[in-house]
C-alpha cells in the first residue's frame, strides 16, 4: 500500500511546486471604462453533496459540448467514497475525455483574460475560517466592472466582489483550471 502512495504522492507534491501565488491582497482593478460585461452561458448542473467539483467540471464540459453529467464524472471519481474531489482527479479526468487542461496562473488579471478569451475558469474557493477549510469548486462564468458571475450549487450566475472573490480564492492560491477542446 504504502509504495503505491509514492507515485501518487509525487504527482501531487509535482502540480502544488508549479502552482504561481501571485501578490497576495491585491485585488483586480477593471481598467478604465469598466461598463465591459462578458457573461459566458455555461450549463448549470444542480450539485448534489459533496458533488461541487464533478458539477463544476460536466458545466465546463459542456460548453464545450461534451456530454457528460456530474454523475458520470462522480462514479469515474468516486467521489461519494471520498466524500469529495481532488482538484489532481478533475484534471486527469478532463485530459483522460481528450480536452486540453491548463492550470490557470496569474490571478485576477488571467481570469479575466480567459473570460475574454470565451473559456469558463473552474475555480477552487476556501470560506473557512482560520486554519479551518471549506473548500469548494466553482464555475466562474463572467465579470463587469464591480465583480465576478459564478454557477455555483444550484445557482447560476451569482455574483461576487473582486475583494469577496479575491478573499476565498487568495486561500487557495489562486488555484484555477482551465478545460477546454
Amino acid at each position: 500500500m504504502r509504495i503505491r502512495l509514492i507515485p501518487l504522492l509525487s504527482i501531487i507534491i509535482v502540480f502544488l511546486s508549479c502552482a504561481h501565488h501571485p501578490e497576495r491582497g491585491v485585488y483586480y482593478t477593471p481598467p478604465p471604462g469598466g461598463d465591459r460585461e462578458v457573461l459566458l452561458q455555461v450549463p448549470l448542473f444542480p450539485q448534489k453533496r459533496f458533488h461541487c467539483g464533478p458539477a463544476a467540471l460536466a458545466g465546463v464540459m459542456n460548453y464545450w459540448n461534451v456530454g457528460v453529467t456530474p454523475e458520470e464524472i462522480a462514479r469515474a471519481l468516486s467521489t461519494d467514497r471520498h466524500r469529495g474531489t481532488l482538484s489532481l482527479d478533475l484534471y486527469l479526468y478532463a485530459k483522460k475525455r481528450g480536452l486540453k487542461v491548463e492550470l490557470l496562473r496569474g490571478g485576477m488579471k488571467a481570469l479575466i483574460r480567459s473570460l475574454d478569451g470565451g473559456y469558463p475558469v473552474i475555480v477552487m474557493v476556501d470560506s473557512g475560517m482560520g486554519p479551518l477549510q471549506k473548500n469548494h469548486f466553482m464555475v466562474v462564468v463572467g465579470y463587469n466592472g464591480k465583480g465576478l458571475f459564478v454557477n455555483t450549487q444550484n445557482e447560476r450566475e451569482i455574483f461576487f466582489s473582486y475583494a469577496e472573490m479575491d478573499r476565498i480564492w487568495r486561500r487557495t492560491n489562486y488555484w484555477g483550471l482551465l478545460v477546454y477542446p
